[in-house]
């Protein structure tokens, strides 16, 4: 009896995560949204796909610019360099740099989703942030960690989270992060 054939498999990951290059990892903002197509909290935002589709890659973009303050953001790509996965974190205590970019990057939600979407948007984010204040105050923030969704399960996002892990570690802090999933 001839054996099947295996299904074509896609290119192999990296095994260590890189450092994110807005640059080079062109991708990484429409991965992001691909990861979170079907999470809660981004559905209350984008409920229907096409608004998702429209808006999801460029509010990614500016979430990577504005966390790219800290430089603590990395990607596990395909040998292709393809991005699969993406790690963003943030220490404990925000950066001048970060807070006007943040502020920027507010502005920009304001006018592409409007009054009631980008205050709804702020109130979720000022109430996990009170909570990781709350819960842990020295803690280097797991701010995003997302994978595409067909390269899940298979430890790329453990995989690009190390490097920030590594990093809390060497620097003798704590890690913390949130699902919404």
């Amino acid at each position: 009896a001839r054996r099947a054939k295996s299904p074509a498999r896609s290119p192999k990951a990296t095994a260590t995560p890189v450092p994110y290059v807005a640059s080079v990892h062109t991708d990484a903002p429409q991965s992001i949204c691909d990861a979170f197509s079907d999470d809660p909290l981004v559905r209350t935002f984008f409920p229907d796909d096409a608004e998702n589709r429209r808006v999801g890659p460029s509010m990614n973009r500016h979430m990577l610019w504005a966390l790219g303050a800290y430089a603590m953001t990395e990607v596990c790509c395909d040998v292709n360099g393809a991005v699969l996965s993406t790690a963003c974190w943030e220490p404990a205590t925000m950066s001048v740099g970060a807070i006007f970019r943040m502020l920027y990057t507010l502005a920009w939600l304001l006018g592409t989703l409007g009054i009631r979407k980008t205050a709804l948007f702020g109130a979720v984010l000022f109430k996990l942030e009170a909570k990781r204040h709350r819960h842990a105050p020295t803690a280097h923030h797991l701010q995003l960690l997302g994978t595409s969704p067909a390269h899940q399960s298979k430890g790329l996002g453990a995989t690009a989270m190390s490097a920030g892990i590594h990093r809390a570690e060497a620097l003798g802090g704590p890690c913390y992060l949130e699902g919404s999933n």
